[in-house]
């Protein structure tokens, strides 16, 4: 969640007595880390309360936070991790977001709202994982209500051309035709046959996508 950007390395963090636990000083681990041409972590002078107070900036971005040290002679240092607000919000967003919540924002069950932070307050790798399930769930959601309106219009023509005839269809000869050629996708015809909700039918069709760990569409990847 924190974007290092063209940086790739070690990153020695501890020197560390097998038998006490105690850890090198930081003189000794940088010297070290220069011989061996690694990074250290980057070390700042604050009491435990200084860094609680700077964790509560908002304004503060792309900046995981403080591993608080305590050392003491002959065993392992106490540390305290201190996070900062954004980057717990990124956490909270990157492990409670799933494809299922994707599926229940896009389809009005839940999360309303939070779609549009997911997209535009997240990180670039989780804007991506958002962005490629929307598409992928839109997309088949949309799939469904193009081939039912072709398949209605298609048998709303035969019940004019009857009509013509004089003979006026009922429910039942509707409900054959649906049944017979589009069975799949009956719910949404009956749907559009009775002027109710077409979006939220085709959601329920599109659900069982969620199942998938990849974004599938007719066996195409649209990763």
């Amino acid at each position: 969640m924190v974007d290092y950007e063209d940086f790739e390395g070690l990153v020695l963090l501890a020197l560390v007595n097998n038998e006490t636990g105690e850890e090198a000083t930081d003189q000794r681990l940088a010297q070290f880390a220069r011989i061996n041409n690694v990074e250290t972590p980057e070390i700042f002078d604050l009491t435990w309360q200084a860094a609680s107070m700077k964790s509560l900036d908002t304004e503060v971005e792309n900046f995981e936070g403080y591993v608080l040290v305590w050392r003491r002679a002959g065993k392992t240092p106490f540390r305290l991790k201190v996070k900062y607000v954004d980057y717990l919000r990124l956490h909270r967003m990157v492990s409670g977001v799933s494809a299922k919540a994707i599926y229940n924002c896009l389809a009005g069950n839940e999360y309303k709202g939070d779609l549009d932070e997911w997209m535009n307050e997240s990180t670039p790798w989780f804007n991506k994982f958002v962005t490629k399930w929307v598409r992928a769930l839109t997309t088949q959601h949309n799939w469904y209500i193009d081939r039912a309106t072709i398949f209605f219009e298609n048998v709303k023509q035969q019940a004019l051309d009857a009509a013509s005839e004089g003979c006026i269809w009922n429910r039942k000869e509707w409900a054959e035709k649906f049944i017979d050629d589009g069975n799949d996708i009956k719910g949404i015809l009956f749907a559009m046959l009775d002027g109710k909700d077409v979006s939220a039918v085709a959601w329920k069709l599109t659900k069982p996508m969620i199942k998938d760990s990849q974004p599938m569409i007719h066996g195409k990847d649209l990763l």
